[in-house]
């Protein structure tokens, strides 16, 4: 598992999924819809 750096992360909370980044507060649904792509474009 990677962890960020302070320089590439300023806020929390911060997710990364296969490069793509959500920063603060979401609803499930946005995580659920990150993950699904990542999965998705795994395959």
């Amino acid at each position: 598992m990677l962890r960020a750096s302070p320089a590439s992360s300023t806020k929390t909370p911060t997710v990364v999924v296969n490069g793509r980044v959500l920063v603060g507060e979401r609803p499930i649904e946005k995580f659920r819809a990150l993950i699904d792509e990542a999965l998705k474009e795994a395959q």
